[in-house]
């Protein structure tokens, strides 16, 4: 059986992802934007899915990542740069 490998080691990648703390006048202000209804209430799900800033850096102690190298918030989210670590010699 063959494995995916989503991340290689010594590689990065960015996530993005909303904030469950996201003030509601921010989620209103950006869904205004939004046409479709269908994707204005995957937006409102979404973020009563979501993690605080606090919670993704628990969720990913847990993880090989350890730790984000940075998290950057902005109004509705936050970038989430993760670096997997390099495979040990040997």
């Amino acid at each position: 059986m063959r494995s995916t490998v989503f991340l290689k080691p010594d590689k990065s990648a960015l996530v993005y992802d909303v904030r469950k703390d996201t003030p509601e006048e921010k989620i209103d202000e950006f869904s205004r934007h939004i046409k479709s209804w269908f994707m204005r209430w995957g937006l409102r799900h979404s973020i009563g899915e979501s993690y605080t800033q606090q919670g993704i850096k628990e969720l990913l102690s847990r993880t090989r990542f350890k730790e984000a190298k940075q998290i950057e918030l902005d109004d509705l989210g936050m970038f989430i740069s993760l670096r997997k670590p390099a495979k040990p010699p040997g």
